[in-house]
């Protein structure tokens, strides 16, 4: 059984969201109470309503809710949230599968929604512009300061931290479950990592896991160094993301600056990443 700490508390709060419209208000995620979460980034509250308002289909799993999800006009997110420890649903072939393949596979009594078939359809349709490949393409990966300390990104004051949570599953079943991934042109798994902690490559195509490990944790998506998607974790909570990318021309791949990052942390965090220059089928391993 997952042990839950006494300092969990759910809180319902709503933020304001600047430059997205008037009025316009987004409850952000619960977190646990006495976590120093720090407020969404301008471009962190465009990324969260662009979220919102993009989830085209929800499908609720035994260990929680996947999502499909147009963050960008032919730029798809397949999400899914659960607890650490959780056994996750899964389906034969599905690395094998394509976004619509996949939806009908985890809701086979369910019509695939218009609105997802229309993003779907934006997505394998070629666009005229091509992103340049960088001279510079080797991946780079950065594990995060020592736990030791801490930095409140909305003082910018520096905290001693004394404590965390205790993890309430070990780090195997991560590892395990997340860190086995086949087919991909880079891959990154860290069982421990703080805040400020990323894995970055110029490709087409990626996924991610994170778990919040040992207190809350917040995760940005960055597609072309900007905020693409962000989410904010409660102590025992995990989040995979699965970045589904455009094509060009004559069914050429479209490649990216794609960063997954872990921009704060309570304490430590679980974090595993896979990237594909093409659109090879990738085995998650989940």
């Amino acid at each position: 059984m997952m042990r839950i700490s006494s300092r969990v508390a759910w809180l319902g709060m709503s933020m304001g969201l600047a430059g997205i419209g008037c009025g316009t208000e987004v409850p952000p995620d619960p977190v646990p109470a006495g976590a120093i979460m720090p407020p969404l980034t301008a471009e962190e509250q465009v990324a969260v309503e662009n979220m919102r308002q993009g989830t085209l289909a929800e499908i609720e799993l035994p260990e929680g809710k996947m999502k499909f999800i147009e963050a960008a006009p032919g730029e798809i997110l397949v999400t899914r949230e659960f607890a650490m420890g959780s056994k996750l649903t899964t389906v034969p072939g599905e690395s094998t599968m394509t976004v619509a393949d996949i939806f009908r596979a985890y809701a086979p009594d369910r019509a695939l929604p218009e609105g997802l078939r229309a993003a779907i359809g934006r997505l394998e349709a070629p666009v005229a512009s091509e992103v340049v490949r960088p001279v510079v393409t080797a991946p780079r990966t950065f594990l995060g300061p020592a736990a030791a300390t801490q930095v409140a990104p909305a003082s910018g004051r520096v905290e001693q931290v004394t404590s965390a949570l205790a993890s309430s599953i070990d780090a195997g079943w991560f590892t395990n479950s997340f860190c086995n991934v086949q087919g991909a042109d880079f891959t990154f798994c860290a069982a421990v990592v703080t805040g400020g902690a990323y894995a970055y490559k110029h490709s087409h195509r990626t996924g991610g896991v994170t778990c919040a490990d040992t207190g809350a944790a917040r995760i940005d998506l960055l597609r072309s160094q900007s905020v693409f998607a962000a989410k904010d974790l409660a102590y025992g909570q995990c989040w995979v993301i699965d970045y589904h990318g455009p094509h060009g021309l004559f069914g050429v791949n479209l490649e990216r600056d794609l960063q997954h990052r872990v921009t704060w942390t309570e304490w430590t965090a679980r974090f595993a990443n896979w990237f594909a220059d093409e659109d090879q089928f990738i085995n998650n391993g989940y």
